[in-house]
């Protein structure tokens, strides 16, 4: 069987800094003085690390990150405005990145663009050259992907598996929701998560009247065919779609598998459980760390 993984990074960023892989700090000593002392934070390096151990060698994984200020802020200037930003977050997410390059794993980037507009695309891109197409996320902005072959996976504990076996009944928790309809939900009634404000009662409800019919409901997970529905409704309601719907963007159709040697000598550098008998190379992670510092990537109680 063929099969793709693709990981939002930055949700993986965000779950390992609350969760038991966290901080790299003291007092928690699964991690060695190396990272510690320098305060670099990889506890979502750990997560992707325990995937990477179930799956690498036995499938195509991407990896797909944010770069800010995106196209989305352009158009809305209060988009993901309100989200709070952790200390360290950030300098987290270029950790992880510098990690995942120097394991020569696929990292896809580009300026303006987000993970979820990656990952649609690569969606789009390969669906048909795969049995399976496995989505690691941590909301539920991409759940409109779900179909035969397409799944999602949580990237952490608080996170869903969704398929379109329990789709229905798990993606407003146990309150049915139509196939594919959570997105034009998002368009209509807004989405706190991005800042995303509602539209203008009348206006919704009017689209909500003549759309949210089985006859148009099954249209919703194609975004070229839902945005053209909404679209009619004008211009409020197009940029509405426009700010819920991914964006479209160039991905590759071949991708490099990694180096399992220097998979393996990370995870064992940040003491990860699955990787613990692995190669060690101390020397190689050890430059990697000293240049991390040089990069700035060391996190202070500011940043």
């Amino acid at each position: 069987m063929k099969v793709l993984r693709l990981f939002d990074v930055s949700a993986f960023v965000h779950a390992g800094m609350v969760n038991k892989y966290a901080h790299l700090l003291p007092p928690l000593d699964v991690l060695p003085d190396m990272f510690r002392e320098r305060r670099i934070y990889c506890g979502g390096v750990s997560m992707l690390w325990n995937v990477l151990y179930q799956y690498w060698g036995t499938c195509d994984m991407v990896f797909c990150c944010d770069r800010r200020p995106t196209i989305k802020q352009g158009m809305y200037e209060w988009y993901k405005s309100s989200r709070e930003h952790k200390a360290g977050v950030s300098k987290a997410k270029e950790v992880c990145e510098y990690i995942l390059n120097d394991c020569g794993l696929p990292v896809l980037f580009q300026e303006g663009y987000e993970a979820d507009d990656f990952i649609y695309s690569m969606v789009q891109e390969h669906k048909e050259s795969y049995d399976k197409i496995y989505v690691y996320t941590g909301d539920s902005d991409l759940y409109f992907l779900v179909s035969d072959n397409v799944s999602i996976e949580p990237s952490s504990t608080r996170a869903k598996r969704v398929n379109m076996q329990n789709y229905t009944y798990t993606v407003r928790n146990n309150l049915f929701t139509p196939y594919n309809v959570l997105t034009f939900y998002k368009v209509l009634f807004g989405d706190k998560g991005d800042d995303i404000p509602p539209l203008e009662g009348r206006l919704a409800a009017r689209m909500q009247e003549a759309l949210d019919v089985p006859l148009y409901q099954k249209f919703f997970g194609d975004k070229e065919t839902a945005l053209s529905l909404i679209g009619m409704f004008g211009p409020d309601a197009t940029k509405q779609g426009q700010l819920v719907y991914p964006l479209d963007v160039r991905v590759p159709t071949t991708f490099a598998t990694g180096d399992k040697l220097r998979i393996a000598e990370w995870g064992n550098a940040f003491h990860n459980k699955y990787w613990k008998t692995g190669s060690r190379d101390s020397e190689h992670i050890e430059r990697c760390i000293a240049e991390m510092d040089e990069l700035g990537l060391a996190t202070d109680d500011n940043s």
